[in-house]
Parts: C-alpha cells; sequence; structure tokens
C-alpha cells in the first residue's frame, strides 16, 4: 500500500491515489465488528500465542491496526496537499478518518499506559499466551504507534496524538545506555508488574537482550528520527549519539566488505546489516552505502521479487528519493507542521515535564523483577 503512495510522490500521477483508494476499499470489505463494536481485522492468534485455555477465541492486532493508522494518514495528508485532490477524495476522508480515529485506535486505549514522567507504554493482547499477554511492546513494534500518532497528527492536528507519540518516544529515550557518547539499548524493556512472568515471579516474561535483528534495529532508530524531526523529544545531540552508534559500533565503514554488529559491539548473524536509512541524512557513508554502488544494483537486480521488488524497493526508493533530499533540505523535515503546536504554552509545559538529557551511564535494563527499580 505504501509504495502506491510513494509512486504518487515521485510522479505526481494521481492514478496511484485512485488504486490506493480502491486496494483499501478491498481492506475495508473484510473489516468486522469485536465485542466492543470497533471494527478491525480480526483472526485467531498466531500459533506461538494462542492460549490453550482459549481455542476459539478471535482478537485484533495492534500492529496491524496501528501500521493501517500510519499509511491511511499519509494518504490523506498527501490528498490535502492538493485542491483538486481534496474535492476528489472528500467523501474518503471523513470515512477514513472515522475508522482511524474512533475504531483502530480507540480499541487500544486500555492497553495505553501512561508512566508519567518516563514515557507511556502500549501492552500487548490480553488474550495471548499467559506469558505474553498484556506484556510491553518492545521498541521496535512501538514504533508502529509512534509512526501512526505522528502522521495522524500531521491531518488532524488534534494535539492529543503528537502528545502520545511524545510520551511513548520518552520511554524509549529514558532505556537509552550511554557508552563512550554512543547509545546503546536493549530490544525489549519492562515497564511494570504486568511484565512478569505469572509461570515463575522471578523471571520476566519476555528475554533480555540487545536487538538482534537489523530491521528492528532500524525501526527503532526511526521512531527516534521521527520525533526529532517533528521537533518533540530527540535533539540533535541525541541524533549525533545514534550517528555515532551506527558508525563506530554496527558498521565497519567498509563500502566493498561491510561488518555489522549490533548496538552493543556483537558480531550481527549473517544477513544482519545493521545501517538505519533514517540516519543517511546525517551521515554521507551511510547515504552512500544504502544508496549507491552495489546496493543499488541489488535493488535492480531483485527488481522482480515480489518481496525485494515490492516492499524493500518501496522503502528504499522512499528513502533516496523523498526523505533523504527533504531533510537536506530543512534537518527537522516536519517542523513547520508541528510550530502552532510548539508555540502554545500547555504544550510548551507538557513537553518540558519529558525533558531531560541522558548521562552516562544512562539506563541498563534490569535483569529479573528483583532487579528493577521502583
Amino acid at each position: 500500500m505504501q509504495m502506491l503512495l510513494t509512486a504518487f510522490e515521485l510522479t505526481g500521477d494521481p492514478s496511484h491515489l485512485r488504486e490506493f483508494a480502491a486496494r483499501f476499499d478491498d481492506l475495508r470489505s473484510t473489516l468486522v465488528k469485536d465485542k466492543d463494536g470497533l471494527l478491525g481485522w480480526a483472526g485467531k492468534p498466531i500459533e506461538p500465542l494462542r492460549d490453550p485455555a482459549k481455542p476459539d477465541v478471535v482478537i485484533n492486532e495492534i500492529q496491524t491496526d496501528f501500521r493501517a493508522v500510519g499509511v491511511v494518514a499519509l494518504f490523506l495528508e498527501l490528498v490535502e496537499r492538493d485542491d483538486d485532490l481534496k474535492k476528489e477524495f472528500a467523501s474518503l476522508r471523513k470515512d477514513y478518518l472515522d475508522l482511524l480515529e474512533n475504531h483502530l485506535i480507540r480499541r487500544w486505549d486500555n492497553s495505553y499506559s501512561d508512566l508519567g514522567d518516563k514515557g507511556a507504554i502500549y501492552r500487548w493482547n490480553p488474550d495471548y499466551i499467559p506469558n505474553k499477554a498484556n506484556l510491553t511492546l518492545a521498541h521496535e513494534k512501538q514504533a508502529n504507534m509512534i509512526d501512526g500518532y505522528l502522521n495522524l497528527y500531521r491531518v488532524t492536528k488534534n494535539p492529543l496524538y503528537l502528545q502520545r507519540a511524545a510520551k511513548l518516544g520518552t520511554w524509549l529515550k529514558k532505556c537509552l545506555g550511554l557508552v563512550e557518547g554512543h547509545y546503546v539499548w536493549s530490544y525489549w524493556d519492562p515497564a511494570g508488574a504486568w511484565d512478569i512472568s505469572p509461570q515463575d515471579p522471578a523471571k520476566w516474561k519476555h528475554w533480555v537482550g540487545k536487538e538482534p535483528k537489523a530491521q528492528w534495529y532500524a525501526a527503532t532508530v526511526g521512531s527516534a528520527l521521527a520525533l526529532y524531526h517533528h521537533g518533540v523529544v530527540f535533539d540533535k545531540q541525541d541524533v549525533a549519539r545514534f550517528v555515532k552508534t551506527q558508525m563506530e559500533v554496527c558498521w565497519n565503514r567498509d563500502l566493498d566488505n561491510p561488518a555489522f554488529f549490533t548496538c552493543d559491539g556483537k558480531p550481527a548473524k549473517e544477513g544482519e546489516r545493521f545501517i538505519a536509512p533514517s540516519l543517511a541524512p546525517f551521515e554521507d557513508q551511510v547515504a552512500g552505502f544504502l544508496y549507491t554502488g552495489k546496493r543499488q544494483d541489488e535493488r535492480v537486480q531483485k527488481s522482480a521479487d515480489a518481496w525485494q521488488g515490492g516492499v524493500l524497493a518501496g522503502q528504499w526508493l522512499r528513502g533516496k528519493y523523498l526523505e533523504l533530499p527533504a531533510v537536506k533540505a530543512r534537518e527537522q523535515s516536519y517542523l513547520a507542521s508541528t510550530k502552532d503546536f510548539l508555540a502554545r504554552p500547555e504544550n510548551q509545559v507538557f513537553l518540558k515535564s519529558l525533558q531531560f538529557e541522558v548521562t552516562t551511564p544512562g539506563y541498563s535494563t534490569p535483569p529479573t523483577p528483583a532487579q528493577m527499580t521502583p
């Protein structure tokens, strides 16, 4: 779906937006109401998350809902930029916003936990197996919520959405360690008693460790950079620290024989390229690695593959031809959209309550519940 939006942004051809609307209408035709009357895409949990005590349970997935919020909000934002398109899609705007705001987001209000000055988190579906039910979502998963809220804020200017994105981002920032001027972080961090294993109270429900997958690393860093571009939570110093993690820890900076490492410097598994595209506008070597030479040739060679030439190619095209030049032209590329929010005294007070600087050694994930600071 996002590829159609990228195609429109690159070509200006509105047929791509019409195709998006047609395909999303197909998806809307599969919506069903849950027990609370909220629309969504429902089904049984995947096998590893299916609770034997609830063999017939039908659930919605929070990541699916927020990914839909993010991409549909981006569609609406693109339509808003042109008067003719606004007229053409006027009836859809109301229907789409109703679905996003009154169904897909509202469904998860009870899974949102405000942690005060520590930020906020979302928890997983309560109907999953006991050792995963209500689990605090990992940082890369919460990137979907941050993306959805930021995109929806730009369309609606509802301050709640930017506030929630800021709270979620604050939790990520609170969980960052600082080592020799660069950031290090865990894939998942516990946020409350709901994260303690019901089978063994001495353990967490989830494993503790650094992100083993490059796509998770890229998503986490990308969520921080997205907030920076909107002028909230993360600042230039934070960006510089993420760049240092990339350039001094996660990559050997060799274009021809690259080697990759997790954010704590351990060798990455084969095939895991620990490169965050969101950092490309701030580091020319990252941009050169991703968008020229071998990697560019690779994209062309794999263009016929459904995944490599579809989703991954779409991300690559968006990064090279849309995001990279946008940030080069204006470093905080979405700051204009948050100007009014940032100017309001009540929002300044809100953001100040969340503001802090990560200082050495920063945060370290408690290995067990007994080691968690209240």
